[in-house]
Formats: C-alpha cells, sequence, structure tokens
C-alpha cells in the first residue's frame, strides 16, 4: 500500500509526486498479547518440569555425658521430617533410624556433607544446626 504525496517545487515551480510506502506496525495490544501468550507457556511447561523439593531435616551434635575427658561422645537431635509424620508407625521408626544413619555417616566423612539423599523415593537434606547450650522446644 502507497501513499502518494503531491507538491509543487518551490525552487523549480514543478509539480512534483512522491510515493512512500506504508509499513504495517503492530499495534499495542497485539504485541502484549503476544508477551502474555509466551509467559503462560513459560509457566506451563515450568509447572510440568518441576524438580521436587528436598524435605530439609535441621540437626544438631550435643554433648552425649556432662563429663568432659578423652572420649567424645556426642547425641543427634533432629527435628522430626513433616513427611515422616503421616507414615505407619514401623515405616516412620525405619526412615528416622536411615536419617540418623545418614548423620552419623556425614559427621565421620565430612566430604559426604551437603549432599541430597532419597528414602523411597522422597528427598532430604540435612542442616548442621551449631550447638549453643539451649535447648531445643520441640512439640
Amino acid at each position: 500500500m502507497h501513499k502518494v504525496y503531491r507538491f509543487i517545487s518551490e525552487t523549480t515551480g514543478e509539480e512534483c509526486e512522491v510515493k512512500i510506502k506504508k509499513e504495517f506496525k503492530m499495534k499495542k495490544y497485539t504485541l502484549s498479547l503476544i508477551h502474555l501468550i509466551v509467559v503462560l507457556i513459560t509457566f506451563i511447561i515450568n509447572g510440568l518440569l518441576a524438580q521436587e523439593r528436598p524435605e530439609m531435616i535441621p540437626y544438631r551434635l550435643v554433648p552425649g555425658d556432662g563429663v568432659y575427658n578423652c572420649r567424645l561422645e556426642f547425641e543427634v537431635e533432629i527435628v522430626n521430617p513433616y513427611q515422616v509424620e503421616n507414615l505407619v508407625e514401623v515405616h516412620r521408626e525405619e526412615t528416622i533410624e536411615i536419617i540418623y544413619e545418614r548423620i552419623y555417616f556425614e559427621v565421620l566423612h565430612p566430604n559426604y556433607q551437603n549432599e541430597m539423599f532419597k528414602i523411597d523415593g522422597k528427598l532430604y537434606y540435612l542442616i548442621r544446626i551449631p550447638y549453643t547450650g539451649v535447648e531445643w522446644i520441640t512439640n
């Protein structure tokens, strides 16, 4: 589509004609609609490919006996994970036992700390909290 402009030249006095090709520009609402569709598709794909989030289990090492001697004895205090609360009693005890074994493993092998691990297809992540001498209040 061309737009034609006609005018008379001031220097020569001749009649001139100029054809300008008119370009099609997208309207603002069309552009914003395209952006909205791209964002929606991104959220849908992200939701389908979402990763499973691990449950974080805070724990701390507390002195096992009040006597300080050459043997280091410590106990482990954990906050029971929420995913374990709804399990059958036997399954819950086994899962908590595996978590304790993992804590002992990380204490003995510091190179393997801060790694996620799976128990029955559920991810767990241990967070070591320093011992400050104050007791935890857990319900």
